[in-house]
């Protein structure tokens, strides 16, 4: 009762940051129309956010949408299952941040994926895009074809809007083998004189920004052209 008491406060709204549950039941329970609004923020579970639907009648000047799917231990999402059901047509700006758990770093159905996505709202002008990936055990390759033939990828994509995109892979990779933290305590450890041995981490990423740390290796790729900007991120924690 208290919602539906509540529906013509909503409706005068011009920007509303809400739960994608809520947001389903005023559209489609309550028939509640939002003729001011402009920037809507969907927070909550990404079944929900799958369903949300802003016809143009009822969403004449929505002009921007957020997508915020922070980590949740409790819902741990997968970036492939955010599918927005329904064409979002009014929408001009769109900002997706999501953070998953997985078993590898991104390859190049992520690319194509994030085409999907844009592909959903037809009045689009530009997007700004942050997928964020937890992996364990991050797999290491002597090569760095994989990450060459993504940014190509990248770079050949015609993404039919203006892109921001950002990836960033947080790993774990283990300590290189030369070093006995039984017999080299932390402390007395020279990154200086060990430098040389890190070439077995660095060989995958030559095409990468490269950033020594104690015990996190950061690597970072940056690619711009008209129309689109990429950052691929790759941040190694090395576990004795």
């Amino acid at each position: 009762m208290a919602l539906r008491q509540m529906s013509e406060v909503f409706a005068n709204l011009t920007d509303f940051d809400v739960p994608a549950g809520l947001f389903n039941i005023l559209v489609g329970k309550f028939k509640t129309k939002f003729p001011y609004l402009q920037r809507l923020k969907l927070l909550g579970e990404m079944k929900d956010i799958n369903k949300v639907t802003t016809a143009p009648e009822c969403f004449p000047n929505l002009q921007v949408i957020e997508v915020s799917l922070p980590f949740d231990y409790y819902n741990q999402y997968k970036s492939s299952d955010l599918v927005f059901t329904h064409p979002l047509p009014t929408v001009k700006e769109l900002s997706i941040t999501l953070e998953e758990i997985s078993d590898d770093g991104f390859v190049d159905a992520d690319l194509q994926l994030v085409k999907d996505w844009l592909s959903k709202f037809p009045s689009l002008t530009k997007a700004k895009i942050s997928l964020e990936k937890s992996v364990r055990n991050y797999p290491l390759t002597d090569s760095p074809d994989r990450y060459t033939q993504l940014h190509d990828l990248f770079k050949s994509i015609d993404f039919g809007v203006p892109l921001d995109l950002s990836f960033t892979a947080d790993g774990r990779v283990p300590y290189p083998n030369y070093v006995d933290p039984d017999e080299v305590p932390e402390d007395e450890i020279d990154l200086d004189d060990l430098a040389p041995y890190f070439e077995y981490y660095e060989r995958p990423f030559i095409y990468f920004n490269h950033t020594h740390g104690f015990s996190t290796e950061r690597f970072v790729y940056k690619y711009a052209m008209p129309g689109k900007k990429f950052e691929h991120k790759i941040n190694l924690d090395l576990e004795m």
